[in-house]
């Protein structure tokens, strides 16, 4: 029997809920974003690669995107004339259009959804078909997450915000970051404002937990970056000086240059500890001589490090909206090391020293556990379960238990609903050095599947220590609707 590339398949079930531990490639979906959040709607923005093919978009009350409700919602393509309220109603049918089609044409997708529940998350699919209805995607978007404000607060110092173009992008989108917010504002140009600006009231900029809109008191710090085809290039930082003062309304213009968007440098997520040849995820962002993200590097870098680059290294991923959120990684080596990234450009950019730990592989844990019979498929092979406590020598070894002992309850996956919320945990046992072993934890509604694998959008994961080996993992996601069932397995995979 071949001893790689097998699986080891948990599975449970709860009362009230179940745990069981030629289409054509035409369009490309990206850079998938959310904004303008309020208790009552939400925005999605994306982008695609042919403007010719139809958007779809869809909306569900489940992680799963197994229940639609987008025939209980107001769905609305290209919501133009929604910025300025005093002159939001005065364009012509024929302007609307022009300016819909101008949005279209910047490669952009933007739809409004509305009549919502506030304080509720609801799940969204993005798509594409063709003239005759035959979806034509090259991609899997995957089901994207909003959560609207439970409430509306009062705004003490009512401010709005026009961001005027030094060069001609009409129908453009202008995204607007401000500090601690939960969701950006997005706005298109010429929407509610002159030709070449964009229009922003300030008082829809919500709290960094997406719960209710600031009432801000001090100075707010904003990001400025502009999306579309024709765009320019940049991102630009913009203070707005809150004092707390009670303000009727009061506005400010600025001048979008796009000349800080020049990237100077790369910037690395803090890098942990890690197990030499053992992948890991890293993060970078394209700054500017400021230091602020230029949102509109969508291009690559060359990646090295001090130690042997086995995975991740050459040349990256594109970027999206300045940032490369998911690079995985593998170093072989030991002590302290860096990573490197470097762009065609010249700009360039070294992480912080981490240390790179020894490794610890099935074959090294099965020559200290079985010594001199190690070498015995019979014994030490990675289906044999020498102790009988029904658990194979893999997942003994994935568990960091003892193959010897039975212990057939020890370090069992388990799931449960939490009570007083609308979530499910699933908590299992992994090895912190897990060189050779993926561990996936996957979903489905029936027994017999179809199973799909629990994506980090659609879950939160908290991990805590066990010992110097071993730690736990929790996995938290949305329960399943009244009536339905939810399956959930772990799977341990060895190369």
């Amino acid at each position: 029997m071949n001893l790689f590339n097998m699986r080891a398949i948990h599975c449970l079930a709860l009362a009230g809920v179940s745990l069981c531990a030629s289409l054509s490639a035409q369009v490309t979906i990206s850079q998938v974003e959310v904004g303008n959040v309020s208790a009552r709607q939400f925005d999605v923005l994306w982008q695609v690669s042919d403007i010719s093919a139809t958007p779809t978009f869809a909306v569900y009350s489940d992680a799963t995107g197994t229940t639609p409700i987008t025939d209980q919602v107001e769905v609305e393509f290209y919501p133009v004339k929604a910025g300025d309220p005093e002159v939001g109603g005065n364009g012509t049918f024929a302007e609307r259009q022009a300016l819909q089609g101008a949005v279209a044409a910047q490669g952009l997708v933007w739809v409004r959804v509305g009549d919502l529940q506030p304080g509720v998350t609801y799940y969204f699919a993005t798509g594409s078909v063709d003239g005759s209805g035959t979806p034509n995607l090259a991609n899997d978007p995957g089901i994207g997450t909003a959560t609207t404000a439970s409430d509306v607060a009062f705004v003490s110092e009512a401010r709005q915000v026009m961001v005027a173009l030094s060069q001609p992008a009409d129908g453009a989108i202008v995204r607007l970051d401000a500090d601690d917010s939960a969701y950006p504002l997005f706005a298109a140009v010429g929407d509610g404002a002159a030709a070449s600006a964009a229009y922003f009231d300030l008082a829809h900029v919500l709290n960094a937990a997406g719960l209710t809109n600031f009432d801000f008191t001090t100075p707010m710090p904003l990001t400025l970056t502009v999306l579309g085809e024709d765009a320019p290039a940049g991102a630009q930082a913009l203070t707005v000086d809150f004092d707390g003062t009670y303000t009727v309304a009061a506005s400010q213009m600025v001048m979008f240059q796009g000349e800080t968007g020049s990237v100077v440098s790369f910037v690395f997520d803090p890098i942990g500890d890690q197990r030499s040849r053992v992948p890991f995820v890293i993060s970078i962002a394209a700054v500017d001589s400021n230091g602020v993200i230029v949102r509109d590097f969508t291009g690559t870098v060359e990646l090295t490090s001090s130690a042997t680059l086995e995975q991740g290294g050459g040349t990256t991923a594109a970027f999206t909206n300045g940032e490369l959120l998911v690079h995985t990684v593998a170093l072989a080596g030991e002590g302290a090391q860096t990573l490197t990234a470097t762009h065609s450009g010249g700009a360039t950019g070294t992480s912080d020293l981490f240390d790179l730990l020894p490794t610890f592989t099935y074959n090294e844990w099965a020559t200290d556990v079985f010594g001199g019979s190690a070498g015995n498929p019979d014994i030490a092979g990675m289906l044999r379960d020498p102790d009988g406590d029904g658990r194979s020598n893999l997942l003994e070894f994935a568990y960091g238990l003892n193959p010897l002992i039975s212990d057939a309850g020890a370090r069992q996956p388990r799931g449960e609903g939490e009570e007083g919320t609308d979530q499910v945990a699933f908590t299992y046992f992994r090895l912190k050095d897990r060189l050779g072993l993926a561990y996936q934890v996957e979903q489905a509604p029936r027994p017999d599947g179809p199973w799909t694998s629990v994506l980090a959008a659609e879950s939160t994961e908290t991990v805590v220590d066990v010992d110097a080996t071993t730690e736990q993992v929790t996995l938290r996601m949305a329960a399943p609707a009244t009536g339905e069932r939810l399956f959930l397995r772990l799977k341990v995979v060895t190369d």
